[in-house]
C-alpha cells in the first residue's frame, strides 16, 4: 500500500486458505496475485520455508552461492536511490522484502548478474532439450515442465497470443515488436512511442520480463534461437527504465540489427514524461477539493483499523493540521492526512516526496491518495474507513476497533 516498507514481521498475516479458483468456480489464470498462493501451497507440501526450498532445489544444483531470499552477505552489496526531478541521485530504503514476507515469491531475491547469467544458461539448455526431446525433464537439471512454463497463456493487449503473451512468468514475444511492455517506459509514454526491436529477424521468439522495486530496476531478455540471455540492472528508480532500453539495444546487437532510430529522444520524451506524470494528478486532487470541513474535531478519527481478513492494521491519529496514517504500525509507511471534503482526508501528490522520501511506486491515482472515514448507523461515531488502494479492485473497508470510544460531536 505504497513501498515495501513494513517490517516482514508485521507485513501481513499469510491466510491458512487461498482460493486458486476464480468466482465462476474455473481456476485462477490472471498475472495478478499467483505467487503467495504457489508460495503457502509449496511450504505446506513440503513443511520447509521458500527460501530453504529455493536454496535446495535451485540455488545449490546451479552454484548460485551469491543469491538469497535473505539478507545478501558481506559489503559488495548494491544501495538503493532514486532519482529526483533534477536528476540529482538520492538515497531510498532497502526495500524489506524477503525471507518470511508475503510477496516474497515474487520480488524477495536479491542476486548478481554472474549468478543470473548462470542461471539462465541451465534455463535455456533445459528448454532446448526438452522441446528436442519431447520431455518435461532434462538430467541435471532443475527445471522442469519448460515447454509448458513458456506456452503462451494469457494474451496481451489486443495483440494475437502467438503474438505476445504471458507465459507462466515470462512474457513471450515474436519479433518484430516492442519488448517493453512491462517496462516503466511503457506507463510513461504508451506502446505505440516505444522501439520495435527485431525488423530484421521477423519470427524470432524472445521471452522477457522487467523486474521493479523502490530503488532497483532490471530487466532480462532470452533468445532460445541462440542460447543467449541479457541482463540488466540499475541500483535506483530513475526517470526512465534505462534496463529496458539498454536490453532491447543488446538484443538488437545481439541479432545483428542497427539499433532503432531517435533512441536520445526517445529517452528525453521518456525523462520528460516522468517528470510531468504527476501534473494530471495534482490538478484533479486540487479540482475536486471542497471547502466543507471535517464533521468531528480530529480525535474523533484516531483508532486502529482493520481489514475484513484481520490481518492488516491502519492506525490513525491526529495532529494539529490533520491526521497521520500509518500502514502496519511500527512500519515506517505513513501519510500525512489533510481535510479534503468532509470526513474524506487526503494527501497531496508529490513526485519527490513519494519516490525520493517515502521510496513509493507511483500511485497516479486520485482514490488511492484519499481515505474516506463513516459513521455508525446514529452518525456519532466514527466506525471504519474506505480506502481505494488497488485501482483493480474495489474499495476496501477497514473497520475500527472499538472500545472506550469518544462520540465525535460537533464541528471543528
Amino acid at each position: 500500500m505504497g513501498n515495501l516498507f513494513f517490517r516482514r514481521a508485521k507485513s501481513f498475516a499469510r491466510p491458512a486458505i487461498l482460493p486458486l479458483q476464480n468466482h465462476s468456480g474455473e481456476p485462477s489464470c490472471t498475472r495478478n496475485g499467483t505467487t503467495l498462493s504457489w508460495q503457502i501451497l509449496l511450504e505446506k507440501i513440503t513443511g520447509k520455508s521458500l527460501g530453504t526450498n529455493i536454496k535446495e532445489l535451485l540455488l545449490s544444483p546451479l552454484k548460485m552461492h551469491r543469491t538469497t531470499l535473505g539478507d545478501p552477505e558481506g559489503r559488495n552489496v548494491a544501495v538503493p536511490y532514486a532519482v529526483d526531478d533534477t536528476g540529482k541521485p538520492c538515497r531510498v530504503w532497502y526495500p524489506e522484502v524477503g525471507e518470511g514476507h508475503g510477496l516474497a515469491g515474487g520480488g524477495g531475491a536479491k542476486s548478481t548478474i554472474k549468478d543470473l547469467l548462470m542461471l539462465y544458461q541451465s534455463f535455456l539448455l533445459a528448454f532446448e532439450h526438452q522441446t528436442r526431446t519431447g520431455s518435461d525433464s532434462t538430467p541435471g537439471s532443475p527445471f522442469k515442465q519448460l515447454r509448458t512454463i513458456l506456452a503462451p497463456h494469457i494474451g496481451v493487449g489486443k495483440s494475437p497470443i502467438d503474438r505476445m503473451a504471458y507465459c507462466l512468468g515470462l512474457y513471450r514475444t515474436r519479433l518484430p515488436r516492442n519488448l517493453g511492455f512491462a517496462s516503466m517506459n511503457n506507463m510513461l509514454i504508451g506502446t505505440d512511442k516505444l522501439i520495435s526491436t527485431g525488423a530484421e529477424s521477423p519470427g524470432v521468439h524472445i521471452y522477457h520480463h522487467t523486474a521493479n522495486l523502490s530503488g532497483f530496476f532490471s530487466s532480462v531478455f532470452l533468445v532460445p534461437s541462440t542460447q543467449s540471455a541479457i541482463v540488466v540492472m540499475t541500483n535506483s528508480f530513475p526517470l526512465l527504465d534505462p534496463t529496458d532500453f539498454v536490453g532491447q539495444l543488446l538484443v538488437s546487437v545481439l541479432l545483428g540489427e542497427k539499433p532503432g532510430p531517435n533512441i536520445l529522444q526517445l529517452c528525453k520524451a521518456t525523462r520528460s514524461a516522468s517528470r510531468s506524470s504527476y501534473s494530471p494528478l495534482i490538478a484533479q486532487l486540487a479540482n475536486h477539493k471542497a471547502t466543507k470541513p471535517p464533521q468531528f474535531p480530529y480525535p474523533a478519527y484516531e483508532g486502529e483499523y482493520i481489514n475484513a481478513a484481520g490481518n492488516f492494521v491502519l492506525s490513525v491519529t491526529a495532529n494539529p493540521s490533520g491526521l497521520l496514517l500509518n500502514v502496519q504500525p511500527p512500519s515506517r509507511t505513513y501519510y500525512d492526512l489533510l481535510p479534503y471534503d468532509g470526513n474524506t482526508f487526503f494527501w497531496p501528490a508529490n513526485r519527490e516526496d513519494e519516490i525520493c522520501k517515502k521510496g513509493m511506486w507511483p500511485f497516479l491515482s486520485a482514490g488511492f491518495h484519499k481515505i474516506r472515514f463513516e459513521t455508525d448507523k446514529d452518525g456519532v461515531i466514527v466506525d471504519r474507513l474506505v480506502w481505494a488502494h488497488d485501482v483493480s479492485a474495489k474499495p476496501e473497508v477497514f473497520r475500527k476497533k472499538l472500545g472506550g470510544q469518544k462520540r465525535g460531536r460537533g464541528k471543528l
